[in-house]
């Protein structure tokens, strides 16, 4: 697939107690790199950590680099030498940071302001475009996230004129088209306020979060990224006007892990919740999977054809885990490839530091 997308999400927390700082990242197995989260202060972008964004320093090849921007964007950075072609993508919002996508949205003049910034932002910080992770527009989210009846239509007005913002911004520059994409829910009963012919008229891609179709409210075990997931979202994506090429799916870079099962079936009843993770309750890092949950510890692998993810199971425990590996991966994205769709993105690449699971990805799509 020429042009095909190999993705993976950095989060600035992974600098902290995941000791995982920018400079480690794999980045000659991706095409992109997404760095999450900025935020949103009174109209306009501003960082989501200061410290980690723009501050803490890193001592490499005898230079001093300030916080995770620089490591990322600065020409002589490490990233940029191993991968001169990599494009980093500055992601704006998510769970945390969504708060104010409402307001900014709302006007002609909110829109003007905030994309303002975007531009100085993208000069100041040498990124190669900006992903907007607004959770959600329509519905759901945190109950302290501004909101209107016509976020949806807005959404697509803001993304109007981000695009006509960096569009102007990369012509006075001389330089290549600043990407512009968003992430998007898989669930209908988020995505169905989305404006999708919007979306596909204004993006460059669509990173669909393909992924925690199971969680804490499961009282059963259930894949987090069946192939049904990938497979409902693109149906309906598609049949709403998003054209293939510029959908990209996600896939988990950690399994979810439920206590209480007695048994390694899809769909048992789940008797004590979610299990202990590896930062969080129910959430195991690929890295403490290879490490922790293997046939030594007890642990069966069983592969669920039917959905094309692995199980791991262990019968004396009673923990269940569903998550992603080289086979599961390799099945998604030849899927993704007979699909003609852009490629793959991992959320998210701490949780696999040494990107074992784009190995397979990259086989498939490049």
């Amino acid at each position: 697939m020429t042009g095909a997308h190999v993705a993976a999400y950095y989060p600035s927390w992974s600098t902290y107690d995941r000791a995982y700082p920018p400079n480690e990242i794999p980045v000659e197995k991706l095409t992109h790199l997404y760095y999450a989260f900025a935020n949103i202060v009174n109209g306009v972008l501003a960082p989501g950590d200061q410290w980690a964004d723009m501050d803490k320093p890193y001592e490499l090849n005898g230079a001093t680099f300030r916080g995770a921007f620089e490591v990322f964007n600065r020409r002589d950075s490490p990233l940029r030498q191993r991968n001169p072609h990599l494009k980093t993508i500055l992601s704006i919002g998510g769970w945390t940071f969504s708060k104010e996508f409402s307001l900014v949205a709302r006007t002609p003049q909110s829109r003007q302001t905030f994309t303002q910034s975007v531009c100085e932002w993208m000069t100041k910080y040498n990124f190669d475009g900006i992903d907007l992770d607004w959770e959600f527009p329509g519905s759901g989210g945190l109950p302290t996230n501004a909101r209107d009846p016509a976020d949806p239509q807005n959404f697509t007005l803001l993304l109007e004129a981000l695009r006509q913002g960096l569009d102007q911004l990369a012509q006075q520059q001389g330089r290549d088209k600043y990407l512009l994409t968003v992430a998007t829910a898989y669930a209908e009963s988020l995505h169905r306020f989305l404006d999708m012919p919007g979306l596909a008229r204004t993006c460059d891609f669509v990173n669909i979060m393909t992924y925690e179709c199971v969680g804490s409210w499961s009282t059963a075990t259930g894949h987090a990224a069946p192939m049904s997931c990938i497979l409902n979202a693109v149906r309906a994506y598609t049949m709403r006007g998003v054209p293939r090429h510029k959908i990209i799916p996600g896939i988990p870079m950690s399994g979810r892990a439920f206590a209480g099962v007695g048994s390694p079936n899809v769909g048992a009843p789940v008797g004590a919740g979610m299990a202990d993770g590896s930062w969080a309750k129910g959430i195991v890092d690929w890295n403490d999977l290879c490490a922790k949950y293997t046939q030594a510890q007890g642990y069966q692998r069983i592969m669920d054809p039917a959905a094309g993810t692995p199980i791991l199971y262990n019968p004396q425990t009673q923990i269940w885990i569903s998550y992603e590996d080289q086979e599961s991966v390799t099945l998604k994205c030849q899927a993704i490839k007979e699909l003609g769709l852009g490629g793959v993105f991992g959320w998210d690449i701490s949780q696999d530091r040494r990107g074992d699971l784009l190995d397979p990805a990259r086989r498939v799509l490049l």
